[in-house]
């Protein structure tokens, strides 16, 4: 017995672009069929209980043969591959949800560890301060250039290393910039656009309850984060620090943090 080839979703998509080339109606109804049975059992197979293949199944069908009779004038061609667009579309639609599912659905869960990411600028000093006072703390600072590269990209190392219960953004003074058309003379201090994005990435990643950023005194800070912490860089900023991590749930010695 023939064992049944399985078909990847590219291979599929092919197979459907191939009929809008046809020209022989036998031959393209009966690869009309075939290539809806294909995709019903890859969806079966792919993401089982979904209902993903009856819904399939039920997008426009050909027109070339119904009945038993065969139809071979250019209504009956332009409407099968009218159908045969509009499955594509639903596949590709469908293929594109799928995966934004299965990556919501492999993303690893935040852990009640002691890991702690540490976003920074240029200010080594600042950054140097930050994950001193963290390992006072029993906590494990993790400062990207620290880690190994691997032969990984900037934003695979990143994301490879964003497996942290808490995250401290440091906002100081590395660019300047200002609203387009204003004097040269109004330019304010500003965190490094890197700074920012995984400001954001974090916010996203482990929510506002465990991100705080400490910012330099005079640096601009981003209009669009309303609830999230700013604590400024001054006297009182690791006692702050320390009780937002212990309100995270890092296990944190508040004896330790004065």
């Amino acid at each position: 017995m023939n064992e049944r080839k399985e078909f990847t979703y590219e291979e599929l998509v092919d197979q459907g672009r191939r009929l809008l080339d046809a020209r022989d109606v036998t031959c393209a109804h009966r690869e009309f069929v075939n290539w809806d049975r294909n995709v019903a059992v890859w969806l079966d197979e792919q993401y089982p209980g979904t209902g993903a293949s009856a819904e399939w199944s039920s997008q426009p069908d050909s027109v070339l043969v119904v009945g038993g009779h065969y139809y071979e004038d250019a209504n009956a061609w332009s409407q099968t591959r009218r159908s045969v667009r509009f499955r594509l579309g639903w596949l590709a639609r469908f293929a594109t949800t799928a995966k934004r599912k299965q990556a919501v659905a492999s993303r690893k869960p935040v852990l009640p560890g002691s890991r702690v990411f540490v976003v920074h600028g240029h200010d080594e000093a600042r950054r140097e301060a930050v994950a001193r006072f963290l390992e006072r703390l029993n906590l494990e600072p993790v400062i990207l250039h620290e880690r190994p590269d691997k032969g990984r990209t900037i934003i695979e190392k990143f994301t490879d290393n964003a497996d942290v219960s808490f995250a401290v953004v440091l906002l100081t003074a590395d660019d300047v910039g200002s609203a387009k058309g204003a004097p040269h003379d109004r330019l304010e201090p500003r965190a490094r656009q890197n700074v920012i994005l995984e400001l954001g990435y974090f916010l996203g990643r482990l929510g506002r309850d465990r991100v705080c950023a400490l910012y330099e005194e005079g640096v601009d800070i981003p209009s669009d984060y309303q609830g999230v912490l700013f604590v400024p860089l001054q006297a009182e900023w690791r006692l702050r620090l320390a009780r937002e991590l212990k309100a995270a749930g890092l296990p944190v010695d508040m004896n330790q943090a004065v």
